[in-house]
């Protein structure tokens, strides 16, 4: 299994070497939509739910709230 695995990862160095494989601007294209997304729902539960909690508490809740979100788009 672990020999499959590395003629797998030797593979795909290979085809990247290449030049056939155009993953980082694609990941990046992607990477910076889901950023986007996530953004912009924060944004929505913001506007949506922050008054219903005191300035200490959302700021406590706030970054569990975005990275839940994020982790979700991932």
């Amino acid at each position: 299994m672990n020999k499959d695995k590395k003629l797998n990862e030797i593979e795909a160095e290979n085809i990247y070497d290449e030049g056939y494989n155009d993953y980082p601007e694609w990941w990046n294209s992607v990477a910076n939509s889901v950023e986007e997304l996530a953004d912009y729902l924060m944004d929505e539960f913001t506007a949506e739910f922050s008054h219903h909690y005191t300035k200490t508490e959302w700021n406590m809740i706030e970054p569990l709230l975005y990275e839940h979100i994020y982790d979700g788009l991932t």
